[in-house]
């Protein structure tokens, strides 16, 4: 899942996740890109809701990491996700 990803070859590539879905596809995974707007919630909520609405049962996600003082004034998704999983996660770094 992708939430508000941007377009483009600086950010996310001309098709965000389609380089991920390849890779994994490659090994074996069964893929589905889901991009999906925060609507104004935070990107963590959308990632829990998300996987409730698909019956999950584990959250995959790469632990990506800002400067200690960029995450202890705003937080982020991965302090979110740790926090309040609901739902097993296995992050990778």
């Amino acid at each position: 899942a992708m939430i508000d990803p941007i377009e483009d070859e600086r950010h996310h590539g001309a098709e965000p996740g389609a380089d991920l879905a390849a890779y994994l596809s490659r090994h074996g995974a069964k893929v589905a890109v889901d991009r999906l707007p925060s609507s104004g919630h935070s990107v963590a909520a959308v990632l829990r809701q998300h996987a409730t609405d698909t019956g999950a049962e584990l959250v995959v996600m790469g632990a990506y990491g800002h400067s200690r003082l960029r995450e202890r004034i705003f937080g982020g998704v991965t302090k979110s996700m740790i926090e309040d999983p609901g739902l097993t996660v296995l992050m990778a770094r």
